[in-house]
């Protein structure tokens, strides 16, 4: 909590643990990654049979709703089932461009997961001040390479035209509120590896950016503005089912906080916009079962229940062929511990240096990867490691790689090349750590010998590790695994430090399939009619991995996508 008593996204995080009823909603942790399900990875209708409806396990049948429990009709040109950061732009834009527009809303008003302060974006107005040189057609080549090219790079193609329109709106919405948007400017040298400076954040007028904080967040002004402009916003109103007539979906049914059921007619269209489903442990255990041996626990967005994907499911939509989900390498974990002891303790710490490309070992003590590599590459290597938990090794001088390594993204922890703040500060990630290192959760020793003891593993194996590194960092070229000279220090300086860590999850990447104007597609790549989607409730566009060298492109894509599929819903 903050002086005032609100919870931010840094409190939430490092307390997490303590969360009751209401976090459970949004953490699913050890007991949710562990529990068992015998679902199967089929992700439409009619794959492995349940028994009576031919459903996959963690697809229940589409629930049936008397229509005597219906007190409220609405009629409308355009819902948008979710009002967090693509529902609220979807909702704008469709109220904007002519259309009488109902958005449905889960949890109460200026609660929920609201906008992402991490809004990827090519070509807005402030990156154009900044002197952003971004090239979309290497960021493009690289975000389809690293999806392993399950992505439909026409999605992309939208992001690159509309994504810096869709920036200055919002940029105009917060100008109104005495606010403006920044653009962190990252311009690597050529000799380090691509970087894509696309991230535009929130000026709030604070040291570092708190991604998603409760009294800094954009849904503040944007749910005035919708509001203001005609949409009907329902708080505390849940997605309950898609309504069609033949092929064409015309509706919604929704659940009110009372119980009560709403139902809202859509003459032009429904948008889903409910979040992903890192929150539903079925859904999990079904589609990505090879997370849970390396995560330690999830941390994600209120309302990540599959609800959107599952309602769309229902109508006929596809999904996604590859499951994926975005995971940081910030999972803490005790230094007697691996991850799924960690699990089972229901053990929910932060690391804030596991995203940088410090020296790695495993549990024997021996380096085993490129630590500078995507965020959830580290998880990938995992699946082969004993224990599938890693060791970070570092020493006093950790501040200093810290800078050298030169991060781009929500884990840089100092100022970019243009003077804009960091999403948190080194002084922020020190004080987080500290009481750790106290705690003995990250081990601190003189001598490496010492440093091996305390972390559990044999230490002439460490010895020899860190002696083989610190020899390739004096050649400026590393031999073993690639990783290139200015992520590389030597381990040399004590005293020194070691933390056992693997992932800590953050979003489900994987959704129904869209077209480039985010209308559903069924298993034929037909348009469902009057059916979009947007957000993570819609895949194909970042595949298999995060691209963490384009900040905040999940979050810009989700903004954009919204907003075009208000504007293309509000037509008709």
């Amino acid at each position: 909590m903050n002086a005032e008593g609100i919870m931010t996204r840094r409190s939430f995080v490092a307390g997490a643990a303590g969360v009751g009823a209401a976090g459970a909603a949004g953490l699913a942790g050890r007991s949710a990654l562990a529990k068992e399900s015998s679902a199967t990875g089929d992700s439409a209708p009619g794959g492995t049979k349940d028994g009576k409806a031919g459903l996959p396990e963690w697809l229940e049948p589409e629930p049936m709703i008397d229509e005597n429990d219906i007190d409220e009709v609405v009629d409308a040109d355009v819902v948008v089932c979710g009002g967090g950061n693509a529902g609220l732009f979807a909702a704008c834009s469709a109220a904007e461009n002519g259309a009488k527009t109902v958005m449905l809303e889960q949890f109460p008003e200026n609660s929920g997961s609201g906008i992402r302060d991490d809004l990827g974006a090519y070509n807005s107005k402030c990156q154009q001040e900044a002197g952003c040189h971004l090239d979309p057609v290497e960021m493009g080549s690289y975000l389809a390479q690293n999806a392993s090219w399950f992505n439909n790079m026409r999605l992309f193609d939208v992001w690159v035209r509309e994504s810096g329109e869709t920036l200055d709106w919002y940029a105009d919405r917060l100008a109104e509120a005495g606010y403006g948007l920044v653009h962190q400017l990252v311009d690597p040298p050529a000799d380090q590896e691509r970087s894509f400076s696309t991230r535009v954040g929130v000026d709030w007028g604070t040291d570092g950016i708190e991604m998603g904080s409760t009294e800094n967040n954009g849904q503040y002004i944007l749910n005035p503005y919708a509001e203001k402009i005609g949409v009907d916003c329902r708080w505390e109103t849940k997605l309950i089912k898609l309504e069609k007539d033949g092929d064409r979906v015309t509706g919604c049914i929704g659940q009110k906080a009372d119980g009560s059921y709403l139902r809202v007619n859509a003459s032009k269209g429904v948008i889903l916009c409910c979040g992903g489903y890192l929150g539903n442990p079925d859904m999990m255990a079904a589609l990505q079962p090879a997370v849970s041996n390396v995560t330690v626990y999830n941390w994600t967005w209120p309302g990540t229940n599959g609800d959107g994907i599952k309602a769309g499911l229902w109508a006929g939509a596809a999904m996604d062929p590859a499951h994926s989900v975005s995971s940081w390498e910030q999972g803490l974990v005790p230094p007697d511990e691996t991850v799924a002891q960690a699990q089972a303790d229901e053990f929910v710490e932060t690391f804030w240096l596991g995203p940088l490309p410090y020296l790695r070992v495993n549990l024997d003590g021996n380096r085993f990867m490129n630590e500078s590599a995507q965020f959830d590459s580290l998880g990938h290597a995992l699946q082969y490691q004993p224990g599938h938990t890693a060791i970070q090794v570092f020493d006093s001088s950790w501040k200093e790689d810290a800078q050298q390594f030169n991060v781009y993204g929500a884990h840089r922890y100092f100022p970019y090349d243009n003077g804009v703040a960091p999403l948190f500060t080194i002084d922020y990630v020190e004080s987080v750590m500290q009481p750790q290192i106290d705690q003995g959760l990250i081990v601190k020793a003189d001598t490496i010998e010492e440093l091996a003891e305390g972390i559990g593993v044999p230490a002439e194996n460490l010895r020899a590790t860190v002696d083989r590194y610190n020899e390739l960092c004096d050649k400026g070229v590393d031999e073993d695994f690639g990783k290139p000279a200015y992520r590389m220090s030597k381990v040399d300086e004590p005293p020194f430090y070691a933390a056992r860590f693997a992932q800590q999850g953050s979003h489900t990447m994987d959704g129904l399939l869209i077209n480039e104007d985010m209308q559903v597609l069924d298993a034929d790549m037909n348009p469902i009619p009057g059916l979009y989607a947007a957000g993570d409730n819609a895949g194909g566009y970042l595949g298999i991995t995060y691209l963490g060298v384009a900040a905040g492109n999940a979050a810009g894509r989700g903004v954009t996508f919204g907003r075009h599929a208000g504007r293309v819903a509000a037509q008709g």
